[in-house]
């Protein structure tokens, strides 16, 4: 991507989408002779999202790069900001303090990599909570973690006990009433016999 500046006729390429903490390339052209000093950044540059590479390391995009175009035309910048935003290259004249300025759109994206330990990270601390939710709870008894098949086993047995005693307590029942009417029965023949008896000795 190229632009043009009318006070200096300039133009500046540069990849519309890097990768958060990853070098890239800003490199500009001129068709000039004077001596420029060169300042680039990423948005917001008073935030100091982005450095730039010079023969000392790494340099805040806050200052200046003095004296340097056009022995130098390409730069490596790196971004710390994650967002849709801005580059902006200015240019000025040795010892003034005017400049140019051009700023384009560029995408600052996590790297796959910083993606997959953020993923990673997020599962670290999914696990760890587990852990420390499964640490917390009390860990039962042998009796309680039994206890239901005990208790199914007791209900069970319930049954089976409880039904044989009730189908013996019927039988009884059955047959203790079933002897009272044969004394009843018995009696009542015993009086009429006693009575019919009674009848003829009159």
């Amino acid at each position: 991507m190229a632009i043009n500046v009318s006070a200096l006729d300039f133009t500046f390429d540069y990849p519309e989408t890097i990768e958060l903490e990853e070098e890239f390339e800003v490199t500009i052209n001129a068709d000039t002779q004077e001596i420029y000093d060169v300042k680039i950044f990423v948005h917001d540059d008073v935030k100091a999202s982005s450095e730039i590479m010079t023969g000392e390391g790494w340099k805040s995009t806050h200052y200046y790069l003095q004296d340097i175009f056009p022995e130098q035309k390409t730069f490596t910048l790196i971004a710390h900001i994650e967002a849709d935003t801005e580059i902006c290259v200015r240019m000025r004249l040795q010892d003034s303090s005017n400049y140019d300025e051009s700023c384009l759109q560029i995408t600052v994206e996590s790297s796959e990599s910083e993606n997959q330990e953020q993923e990673e990270d997020q599962e670290d601390q999914a696990n760890q909570q587990q852990e420390e939710h499964s640490e917390n709870q009390e860990p039962k008894e042998p009796n309680e973690m039994q206890e239901p098949e005990t208790q199914q086993l007791s209900q069970n047995n319930e049954k089976i006990i409880l039904s044989s005693p009730k189908k013996e307590s019927e039988q009884d029942s059955f047959n203790y009433d079933k002897r009272i009417w044969i004394l009843i029965s018995f009696s009542i023949f015993t009086i009429f016999i006693i009575i019919l008896l009674a009848l003829r000795k009159l």
